[in-house]
């Protein structure tokens, strides 16, 4: 597919987290707007919680050998209970890239002190190593649902490029180097 296509496929899989309404329990912003506003929160030390919903988090490791029906469970809880954090969000949006002919798609994550991330991709190459961005290949998209409030598709070539930056600098991956350094791991989930 081409680079034009693989954006339009991860945008539309945005969007769809949007109108279906999910939200992250570790976004201050999405705990206010699920509690009720900000009148609601402020000095009550409360908030919606994944937990409080019985909404188990992923575990990123478990996803190899995670089968398709697996993966679309964990992404319909996900999406029945309006909850999750980037893992969750990740499935959901890998899971309607599939639907839509999206091709290769990934789950992709990686982990530094004290912080790990997942995201999907849609496009990457197969020959695609974990250290070297520039490997991933021209039509190859993150697809992050979790950043920002509403989510963000960006080609990789136009992050090696320094034009996007990834999450923000408090998360110590916001540039390629950051990222490459970081031991991203992944898994074509279709």
């Amino acid at each position: 597919m081409t680079l034009a296509r693989n954006l339009e496929i991860a945008e539309s899989a945005i969007s769809n987290i949007s109108k279906l309404g999910i939200i992250s329990s570790n976004k201050i912003a999405h705990r206010i707007k699920a509690s009720g506003g900000i009148q609601n929160v402020i000095g009550t030390d409360q908030g919606m919680r994944t937990g409080i919903l019985g909404v188990a988090g992923i575990n990123i490791q478990t996803l190899r050998g995670m089968t398709p029906a697996g993966l679309r469970q964990m992404a319909g809880r996900a999406a029945l209970s309006k909850s999750g954090n980037c893992g969750e969000l990740a499935m959901v949006a890998a899971i309607h890239m599939i639907d839509t002919g999206g091709t290769p798609v990934h789950l992709m994550w990686f982990t530094t002190p004290g912080y790990d991330h997942m995201w999907a991709t849609i496009g990457v190459h197969p020959a695609w190593q974990a250290d070297n961005l520039r490997s991933w290949g021209a039509e190859a998209v993150w697809v992050d649902p979790w950043q920002t409030d509403d989510g963000i598709a960006f080609s990789i070539e136009d992050f090696v490029a320094g034009k996007v930056r990834n999450l923000n600098a408090i998360y110590n991956c916001n540039t390629k180097e950051l990222v490459e350094a970081g031991g991203i791991q992944g898994v074509v989930v279709g």
